[in-house]
């Protein structure tokens, strides 16, 4: 087993909110400074960072206490065209050590992630582009239907005008 964080750059890009936890419900919604703990160093540096060993409050500022209880950990950026969007952290049970390997495989699961993340706030700014069109569209409508009505009376008084003058 191992508990996981999800952080996502705050809307002022001056920090990481907690958007997904495992095994620690309490974290849902923290916020964690770019120079603070591991994840604020990980967004600072955009750097995959393996930690073997217990993490020092001296050398990552800022730890929870439960970090500090973690014998290994891993935490990687999740990045789109050069941007932070977010970081990934994993920590090990107790006893348990990561690797080289489950870096690098986690990375590869954060690029991935990246790509999807992209993808569906794309999808999204889409959509929201498509409901605007569909309002102007539905008001271009009604203004045109509104012109064609209020041009249409005085047309009709002008041509029986002159059909009576025949």
């Amino acid at each position: 087993g191992f508990a996981s964080d999800v952080f996502a750059v705050a809307r002022d890009g001056d920090s990481l909110v907690a958007r997904c936890v495992r095994d620690n419900p309490d974290a849902l919604g923290r916020r964690v400074a770019m120079d603070e703990g591991i994840a604020g160093r990980v967004a600072r540096t955009m750097e995959p960072l393996l930690i073997n060993g217990r993490p020092s409050s001296k050398e990552f500022p800022g730890l929870d206490t439960r970090t500090l209880e973690v014998s290994s950990a891993m935490s990687v950026p999740i990045v789109h065209r050069e941007r932070l969007l977010g970081v990934l952290n994993v920590n090990a049970e107790a006893g348990g050590t990561f690797s080289a390997y489950d870096l690098r495989a986690l990375s590869l699961f954060a690029e991935q992630g990246a790509v999807a993340i992209a993808n569906a706030r794309l999808f999204d700014a889409e959509r929201a582009h498509v409901v605007e069109l569909v309002e102007l569209d539905r008001m271009k409508s009604e203004f045109l239907g509104l012109v064609t009505h209020e041009l249409r009376t005085p047309l009709t008084v002008v041509l029986a005008a002159a059909q009576a003058g025949k």
